[in-house]
């Protein structure tokens, strides 16, 4: 991927929508695919843009993780790379970019529950595990996993 054709800007929940709902929510209908807390005031999207069209996304919520503590964690929610870019790194560097901007937060710890085929991945980028196994209802089973973005 040509780094002067990718760009990371945040965008809005409903930008987020199509993606979620190809990769994600395929069951439901594009304006089904909001979450809880997409529009809380701390909440904030993040999408990877190729030549004008968002190709990765993550969503960043204002929310503590049980079992850890934190001063201000954020949990990451409905991070999806549209098929075509899969497999080039976009999701390594959304997850870069994003880390900076959680740091601008002040926030100290993200956390997400990760889909069992994402758990390299996510480990790949520097988080750990915590806890079991546990399933998702109609999505399957998954893994909370964390990372300390500011040490005490």
């Amino acid at each position: 991927m040509s780094k002067n054709k990718l760009k990371f800007n945040l965008i809005s929940a409903k930008e987020t929508y199509p993606l979620r709902q190809m990769n994600l929510r395929q069951k439901l209908a594009v304006e089904e695919c909001s979450f809880d807390h997409d529009d809380d005031a701390t909440t904030f999207h993040i999408g990877a843009v190729v030549q004008h069209k968002i190709v990765s996304i993550a969503t960043f919520v204002q929310e503590p993780c049980k079992g850890l503590e934190a001063k201000l964690p954020y949990r990451l929610r409905g991070m999806s790379t549209h098929k075509e870019f899969q497999g080039q790194g976009l999701g390594t560097e959304l997850i870069a970019f994003a880390e900076i901007e959680l740091k601008e937060r002040h926030c100290d710890l993200v956390w997400c529950h990760a889909r069992m085929k994402a758990v390299k991945f996510y480990q790949d980028s520097g988080f750990q595990i915590i806890g079991q196994d546990f399933e998702i209802e109609g999505i399957g089973p998954h893994k909370t996993m964390y990372k300390v973005l500011i040490p005490r």
